[in-house]
């Protein structure tokens, strides 16, 4: 069996297993777009809190049985003005309160050579805002993990999740929410949209609806400040490395 039809098998069940649930323990005024999930249950266990040594949070997601996608800026330690060591990373998956799926430092980390984190407002410059995390612990493979799709029209079925820092503790999902365009500015690869996020979302996934079940087709970077459209950068900026990267 591929290994492509082997992920996207893995995926089957958001809808059984893994369904979208009514935002049971979430604040009167915490918006209604966005829903809690099951984190113990498959797909949503595969999506994690990233912690850097106590300095923030972030959020990731598992394409491989050691290997997670996030945002590159969330690696970044400003007070220092260096990347943080793969060993002060630690992405805890289907964190849900004081509980768990399972959890791992880092083992190795790769940037893209071409992002700049102290180039801000720059978009093609966000358009390199990704990183893949090799874990110390194949977790995955206990846990399953998601498959990557590239993504063909904006209006497909999309779910942005994430941890976002209104509510750290529980991971929660804005379904069916709408890309506006594949293209931001004419980038290929940086796509928009007006999904519910904030602080906290950054390197969480952006979902989308297939048949056989959900596939990663981006990671959610942050907004534009003009527009507050919000940028996603898609898998073809990261695929061809995260292939290299499971092929180890």
């Amino acid at each position: 069996m591929g290994l492509m039809l082997r992920l996207l098998l893995l995926a089957v069940g958001l809808y059984s297993q893994g369904s979208i649930a009514a935002p049971e323990g979430l604040p009167d005024n915490y918006p209604e777009t966005r829903q809690r999930v099951d984190s113990q249950a498959f797909p949503w266990r595969a999506i994690g809190q990233l912690n850097m040594a106590g300095r923030g949070s972030c959020t990731a997601t598992l394409v491989g049985p050691d290997v997670i996608v996030t945002a590159a800026h969330c690696l970044w330690n400003k007070d220092t003005g260096r990347w943080f060591p793969a060993d002060f990373v630690h992405f805890v998956a289907g964190f849900s309160g004081e509980e768990y799926q399972a959890h791992s430092k880092g083992k190795q980390i790769y940037t893209n050579p071409a992002y700049d984190p102290t180039l801000e407002s720059n978009l093609t410059n966000a358009s390199t805002d990704w990183a893949l995390i090799r874990l110390q612990e194949p977790i995955g493979d206990s846990l399953g993990y998601l498959p990557v799709y590239q993504a063909k029209n904006s209006a497909q079925h999309w779910l942005q999740a994430g941890y976002r820092l209104d509510r750290s503790y529980v991971l929660t999902v804005h379904d069916n929410c709408q890309l506006q365009s594949l293209s931001v500015k004419q980038i290929a690869g940086l796509a928009g949209h007006y999904c519910d996020t904030t602080q906290g979302d950054s390197g969480g996934p952006m979902l989308v609806k297939l048949e056989q079940g959900v596939a990663v087709a981006g990671v959610y970077i942050g907004r534009m400040q003009a527009n507050n459209l919000r940028l996603v950068v898609l898998s073809q900026h990261w695929q061809k490395r995260l292939k290299l990267w499971l092929q180890k």
